[in-house]
């Protein structure tokens, strides 16, 4: 039947080849180090150096994952109330 998806056989997986071997050059550009990103399309932040005092760090940092992500917001929410636009 046309358009049924089957289960791969062993066959199969000999047939194949590497993906270089059939498009040369196929894997240039996108071989990473680990924890490396590439370069963001449209950067929305600035990465600066920043010391704050250990309360500030370890109160975030208890509140789990994206601790960095609600810094940032407490810092807008109080850049947007002195701010007056």
């Amino acid at each position: 039947m046309a358009g049924e998806v089957r289960e791969l056989a062993v066959e199969d997986f000999n047939r194949m080849r590497p993906a270089e071997d059939v498009i040369p050059g196929i894997s240039e550009g996108m071989k990473r180090l680990r924890g490396q990103r590439g370069k963001q399309k449209a950067p929305t932040k600035v990465q600066k150096t920043l010391r704050l005092s250990p309360e500030v760090i370890n109160y975030f940092q208890s509140q789990g994952k994206g601790w960095q992500t609600n810094l940032d917001k407490v810092l807008k929410d109080y850049v947007k109330a002195k701010v007056k636009v």
